[in-house]
């Protein structure tokens, strides 16, 4: 019986995960794990937007929101920008829920501990030299999100982005922020066969009239999707924003995601998620012991009514997701009464 599969778009967390599942750890240990790899050689990655899906026997299909959130918690609203004012970079300093979101998908059952899973990021970090990534890393497996209120964690974040650099990111915005938790929206796509996909919209409330933004889109995400013998299939995407606003204390930068208040404009409330690509969806066929991730780069999310399997087949159905756009990347794992396959198909170029 096969330990299990991953494929992503991210060498070094695909190769993570891979390690992970022949070690002994499951499809949730591999998510975690593969992402917290890509963390270590990227500084825009730990603090990205990210989507996690999780399925399988036994379980209903289950997504959990770690987009950032729009910050000033607890603040009351500054004057804002005037109009041609120049923004402050860290104006756009979201405020981050990736590592509560890891933490959440760390109690669907995983089998190692946090440190086990940080323990080969931390390696890589220190070998690149990012020795304050590596610290901030090993505060994470040890404390979990806490680490954010660490005072030399808290100091830094707030230096970069909070009032006195021009942003508005408070003490609040790094205390107990919940990501969302729940069922993923399911739906039928006839023979027996249900899709399941994030519980949120991609692009709610990209943009309004008298918003000041960096950018028009949200950025396409990196996927990572992993399947197990034991009938658990996960997912993740994450956004890293290498124009993010810089840490230097520890090599990472906040997404820059928020909007900037602006004079005469209504603010975005605080604590609002900021958009971000959700392209994963999790297929399930129970009666036949079928599940099946999907991840697709360069899009911002998938729709029901593309993922029918044209037919029969999951890779046909990739084929079509592959092709819709020039050089997308398509990637499933599936899982079938404990024989786990693999599918990759890029898009044209």
């Amino acid at each position: 019986m096969s330990s299990g599969k991953a494929a992503g778009s991210h060498a070094e967390a695909e190769t993570a995960a891979e390690l992970l599942l022949h070690d002994g750890g499951n499809s949730i240990d591999a998510i975690i794990g593969g992402f917290l790899a890509a963390a270590a050689v990227d500084s825009g990655t730990l603090f990205a937007p990210l989507t996690i899906l999780v399925a399988g026997v036994g379980r209903g299909a289950r997504s959990i929101d770690g987009r950032p959130l729009q910050p000033g918690a607890g603040a009351r609203r500054p004057r804002g920008l005037a109009p041609g004012q120049a923004t402050p970079e860290a104006a756009f300093a979201a405020a981050p829920r990736s590592l509560s979101a890891l933490a959440i998908a760390h109690t669907y059952g995983a089998n190692k501990s946090m440190l086990a899973l940080a323990r080969p990021a931390l390696l890589a970090a220190k070998k690149l030299g990012a020795e304050g990534r590596a610290k901030l890393l090993a505060g994470f497996a040890a404390r979990g999100p806490r680490v954010l209120q660490q005072t030399e964690v808290e100091r830094a974040l707030l230096h970069a982005a909070g009032q006195s650099a021009g942003g508005v990111l408070m003490q609040a915005d790094l205390e107990g922020v919940t990501p969302g938790d729940e069922r993923a929206t399911s739906f039928e796509l006839g023979n027996g066969t249900t899709a399941g996909l994030p519980s949120w919209e991609p692009d709610a409330g990209v943009l309004r009239p008298g918003d000041a933004h960096r950018r028009e889109h949200v950025r396409s995400a990196e996927t990572l999707v992993v399947a197990d013998a034991h009938g658990t299939v996960a997912a993740i995407a994450w956004s890293p924003d290498p124009e993010g606003i810089l840490i230097p204390e520890f090599d990472v930068r906040l997404p820059g995601d928020a909007v900037p208040v602006m004079r005469g404009v209504p603010r975005v409330a605080p604590q609002s998620p900021r958009p971000a690509a959700l392209p994963l969806a999790i297929l399930a066929r129970p009666s036949d012991g079928w599940y099946a991730a999907i991840g697709v780069s360069a899009r911002p999310a998938l729709r029901p009514d593309e993922l029918r399997l044209p037919d029969g087949s999951l890779a046909g159905l990739l084929e079509e997701l592959a092709n819709v756009q020039r050089g997308t990347l398509a990637l499933a794992v599936s899982v079938s009464r404990g024989k786990v396959q693999t599918h990759r198909i890029p898009g044209r170029r």
